[in-house]
């Protein structure tokens, strides 16, 4: 037994510890403790660091001092071939060569790129299925407005609204025009689609008092949102039937004159 090994061995059995309490608090497997004790130090790791900081560990654990226990392992093994101090040789650090070092960013460059392009692509995608066709932008006819003519509303609405058909070709039938006029109660708002003799003349809301006017030759629909919040007139006076359909509507033709 070396001079390290009897002191550690009495240190331990003073505290009252065994080899089996020093591993569990140290981590330092048994086998290890016990060549320290009995001073193998071939059985020990060949490099003094690890060796000195096993006896440290024991020492805090032990709590004595570590330093003169330090001393006795290196007069232990001042004179012991091949158990001189050792350095540990770090791996030295690869120099990588100027073409190993632009290959990677422009690799990882190159699929970055990839990646955002794949992304754009996906989004605009998305946002094509989700918007859909775009419809031309169409000008609604202004309020008071007077159209004495098919052509005329012609000129402000240029396609039949969508799931009605135009005015049917043949002999036009003398017909009394009449005006329409769709007003919006005081703090109400509605969306309305108003189609004047087969053209599209309005979509949209419209809110708070407003009110706008058409001048029907033929035939006109008014649908709505809201029909609490929508008041439709005929030539001035107040229609007071209920809208029909599951999107309120209401359906007013021109009359044959008296």
């Amino acid at each position: 037994m070396s001079a390290l090994g009897e002191t550690l061995a009495n240190e331990r059995r003073r505290a009252g510890r065994t080899i089996g309490d020093v591993e569990q608090a140290t981590r330092i497997r048994g086998g290890l403790l016990a060549a320290l004790e009995k001073g193998e130090y071939d059985r020990l790791p060949s490099s003094p660091a690890y060796v000195r900081g096993y006896i440290t560990s024991i020492a805090k654990y032990l709590e004595i001092a570590p330093e003169p226990l330090l001393k006795l392992y290196e007069q232990d093994t001042r004179h012991r071939p091949g158990m001189e101090s050792q350095r540990i040789r770090l791996p030295e650090p690869e120099h990588p060569t100027s073409a190993d070092v632009h290959v990677i960013p422009v690799r990882g460059a190159l699929l970055i790129a990839i990646v955002v392009a794949l992304i754009v692509l996906a989004v605009w995608g998305i946002g094509k299925l989700v918007s859909g066709p775009k419809e031309p932008a169409r000008l609604p006819l202004p309020a008071g407005s007077a159209t004495s003519t098919p052509e005329a509303g012609a000129a402000l609405a240029t396609e039949p609204a969508a799931g009605e058909d135009a005015q049917p070709a043949g002999e036009p039938t003398a017909l009394t025009p009449f005006t329409l006029r769709v007003a919006i109660a005081e703090g109400q708002a509605s969306w309305l689609r108003v189609t004047v003799d087969g053209l599209k003349a309005y979509e949209g809301t419209m809110e708070d008092g407003e009110s706008r006017e058409w001048r029907i030759t033929d035939s006109a629909t008014v649908r709505m949102g809201r029909p609490s919040a929508v008041s439709v007139y005929r030539d001035g006076e107040k229609i007071t039937d209920v809208p029909k359909g599951e999107i309120p509507t209401y359906q007013l033709s021109a009359l044959p004159p008296d």
